[in-house]
């Protein structure tokens, strides 16, 4: 399948449950879109789900599956990055981003410096709840370690719906 898709570092399935109910719990709050929780590595890419594999098969070589602790919860005025965990741009996950820029390159839309994060809420704007909501989830899950085991290539992105959006294909770390 041709078409712009993005690709996501995922959470082994009980961190992604729990990451789950966190945007499963603010869409519903703040009466905003539900989505699928991930980690973005990279975005706009313009190649066949198959093409995209290949190349992130051969980023991820080698690449064992990893944990990062969540630094903090942030929120911003960005639509796609309104409520977030971030993580720690090192490690295996900054490695992963720059070995799959560097292969997708020049096709790929890059935006600013990489800000590994999931997002938990999109496009609330900032109010006294939004910060209330912050400060709780901050208590939550900030240092809370995440273990990160597989790629997936999603037709995901701006221009897409966000109900449209839908995993393709899945590449394991290593064990």
């Amino acid at each position: 399948m041709s078409g712009l898709h993005s690709t996501w570092l995922m959470p082994v399935a009980g961190d992604e449950a729990l990451l789950q109910s966190a945007v499963d719990a603010l869409s519903r709050q703040f009466k905003t879109p539900r989505f699928q929780a991930h980690l973005t590595l990279t975005d706009g890419v313009h190649r066949s789900v198959a093409e995209l594999a290949g190349v992130l098969r051969q980023a991820a070589e080698g690449t064992r599956c990893f944990t990062a602790a969540i630094e903090e919860i942030g929120t911003s005025d960005l639509y796609f990055r309104s409520f977030y965990a971030r993580f720690p741009a090192s490690g295996p996950m900054a490695e992963l981003h720059e070995r799959a820029t560097t292969l997708l390159a020049p096709e790929l839309e890059v935006s600013a410096a990489f800000m590994p994060h999931i997002s938990l809420l999109y496009g609330a704007d900032e109010t006294a709840e939004k910060e209330a909501a912050r400060r709780h989830w901050q208590e939550k899950l900030a240092g809370r370690p995440i273990r990160f085991d597989r790629i997936c290539i999603a037709s995901a992105g701006k221009g897409i719906a966000i109900d449209d959006w839908a995993i393709r294909s899945t590449i394991a770390l290593v064990e």
